[in-house]
């Protein structure tokens, strides 16, 4: 019974000491997590993409020039290529276990919570970039549809 106690009692210490995570981390992960649905968000519109720069195309082939049209066409491409130049800039600015598992929770020096503090900052600028391409996306898409529509 004395063993059962000591055990418990251990457990209970062991729980009470675990650290906090560093509010970098947590800034961090929270972010990437953020950025990730952006991107998600952002990359299930790719077919409505390739969709409407058919479409619009087709439209072209039946047609004379359309300079809207064409227009619409070159906007819908530029936010592809947006969202790949988007995902090389992200992949690239982070290793992949930061991309997989976010920072730790804790830093054994100052000079790895600095560097933690620098992901972030990049973080915060990734997380522009990939609300502008979002941004950039649904223009495209929303004036490739009003191009169709009026034909």
């Amino acid at each position: 019974m004395k063993m059962k106690n000591v055990a418990i009692v251990l457990i209970v210490l062991s729980a009470c000491n675990t650290p906090k995570p560093e509010a970098v981390s947590v800034e961090f992960n929270d972010l990437k997590a953020e950025v990730i649905t952006i991107h998600d968000e952002a990359m299930a519109e790719m077919g409505t993409i390739m969709r409407l720069k058919k479409e619009l195309a087709a439209e072209l082939d039946s047609t004379a020039i359309d300079s809207t049209a064409v227009v619409a066409i070159e906007d819908l491409e530029a936010a592809h290529e947006g969202m790949m130049v988007w995902m090389r800039g992200f992949s690239d600015a982070f290793t992949g276990e930061e991309l997989l598992n976010g920072l730790p929770e804790q830093f054994d020096t100052e000079e790895a919570k600095a560097e933690a503090e620098q992901k972030l900052d990049a973080l915060k600028a990734q997380e522009a970039s990939v609300k502008k391409m979002n941004e950039m996306i649904k223009n495209s898409i929303s004036q490739a549809k009003a191009t169709l529509q009026g034909k």
